[in-house]
């Protein structure tokens, strides 16, 4: 499936995917692909996604 991924579909996992370790990148990729600096509503939202995945066991990935 990620070989058939858009840009910015890569764009949202990949901020999906940094939202717990670097909220900094994170937030940036978020504003970048909403073209909006009021992020921080969608950072909270990306790390509650994160975690939900974390604990069904599917972390969020890029790779396979």
């Amino acid at each position: 499936c990620c070989g058939r991924m858009t840009t910015d579909e890569a764009l949202f996992v990949t901020a999906v995917t940094q939202c717990q370790s670097d909220v900094l990148v994170s937030r940036a990729l978020l504003t970048a692909l909403l073209g909006s600096s009021e992020s921080v509503g969608v950072i909270t939202t990306a790390q509650a996604l994160h975690q939900a995945y974390l604990d069904l066991g599917h972390p969020f990935s890029l790779s396979g």
